[in-house]
């Protein structure tokens, strides 16, 4: 499940309550609540235009408002793959939000979309790092174009860590508040993970095998509690919580499914590719028509030299993936059982 969607189901299962605003009237009282609820209708449904003019128009009446701040930046978060400069107006939005209720309980989405803001700022910082480093690469460049564009990757590296350890640390703020835990974890697993890229050696390996430790204890919490509410459908007698412990049921399994293929990836850069097989096979498992874990699979079944296996998962890779016939793993995957034959 893709980081939108899981936002999405969050707030689905854990919905907000409003807030008194004063100095309203009750005309404008209820514009607002109008506003808020519209909004939050409209970025679940990732129409995020649709939600920012009711944004806009609630805070026309009330600038102060908490929610309607909060869907502000959420909006921006969901913008932000577009354009690195929305996670950068949704980080502003989400730590004044934050700010808001520093004296009271914190909501816990305020930290949850703020620290997503900083480790999508830090990826996009770091992509643009290795943009620019290429370009560096491939030559052709006079040497004072070649030092402002080094100067620029380094710029853009120290930006990156910057941000991550800035998205580490709201993390961490939100797990000792003791709401979200799980969703705390989760993303510090994958902070944890994003600290491998750019170190080398030594550093590269503790970092990884810390990473692994950190997403093993993960799983294993996020694999008991979908096991949980797998149980609780199964005895559920009212239909409506019958409905809601598969709604848990199967965003837990998203997250364990999304933590097993990352885990896979460490432990594949670990050379602990057994391991890393054993993630994967988990995930068919849970959902034996995934063509991204079957890809996986096969492929490093084909490393191992176990050309039966291999070629199965290759062989449904294909059958069930919607990717182009010239996309990368297309292309590898029909290169790999040519090899084969």
């Amino acid at each position: 499940m893709k980081k939108s969607n899981t936002l999405a189901l969050l707030l689905l299962l854990l919905p907000s309550c409003a807030l008194p605003f004063a100095g309203l009237d009750e005309e404008q009282q209820k514009k607002v609540d109008l506003f808020t609820e519209n909004a939050e209708s409209y970025l679940l449904d990732k129409k995020i235009m649709q939600a920012q003019s009711q944004i806009d128009q609630g805070l026309e009446i009330d600038p102060g408002n908490y929610y309607l701040s909060l869907y502000k930046g959420w909006a921006e978060l969901l913008r932000g793959p577009e354009q690195a400069e929305y996670y950068i107006a949704a980080a502003d939005t989400l730590s004044d939000v934050v700010d808001m209720r520093s004296e009271s309980n914190n909501d816990y989405r305020a930290y949850l979309f703020l620290g997503q803001a900083q480790l999508g700022l830090a990826e996009s910082y770091r992509k643009e790092a290795n943009f620019l480093s290429q370009k560096v690469e491939d030559g052709n460049l006079d040497a004072a174009s070649k030092s402002k564009l080094t100067a620029d990757v380094e710029k853009n590296r120290k930006k990156a860590e910057k941000a991550l350890l800035a998205s580490e640390a709201t993390f961490r703020t939100l797990l000792r508040t003791g709401e979200s835990d799980l969703q705390a974890r989760r993303f510090l697993f994958l902070v944890e993970a994003q600290k491998v890229v750019g170190k080398t050696g030594e550093a590269k390996k503790q970092q990884i095998r810390s990473a692994l430790a950190f997403g093993s204890k993960f799983l294993e919490e996020a694999e008991k509690r979908r096991k949980t509410y797998l149980d609780q459908s199964w005895r559920a007698l009212n239909s409506e919580v019958e409905s809601m412990s598969r709604q848990r049921r199967y965003y837990f399994e998203d997250i364990v499914k999304e933590t097993n293929s990352l885990l896979a990836s460490l432990y594949e850069r670990d050379g602990q590719i057994d391991k890393a097989i054993a993630c994967l096979s988990q995930n068919i498992k849970l959902d034996p028509k995934s063509p991204q874990d079957r890809f996986a699979r096969g492929r490093l079944l084909n490393e191992q030299g176990k050309y039966g296996q291999a070629k199965t998962d290759l062989d449904l890779f294909l059958r069930l993936t919607r990717l182009p016939f010239h996309s990368p793993a297309v292309s590898q995957a029909n290169a790999m059982l040519r090899k084969m034959k």
